[in-house]
């Protein structure tokens, strides 16, 4: 059940990531500037539900 969301969950949030780093970059801030947070946005909910995966798999 949880890798079933995990799957889910990891896409999602690169969608609602990459949104916000294109609402960023609408409001005249560069590429480069919005990547800081796209990492943060996307990498790190998805390293924990990668990591919490990983560790209740049995």
């Amino acid at each position: 059940m949880m890798a079933t969301a995990a799957k889910w969950f990891i896409p999602l949030c690169f969608a609602a990531a990459a949104y916000n780093m294109s609402i960023g970059i609408s409001y005249g801030y560069g590429f480069m500037e919005e990547i800081p947070f796209l990492l943060l946005n996307f990498g790190v909910p998805s390293a924990v539900v990668f990591f919490v995966t990983k560790n209740l798999a049995v």
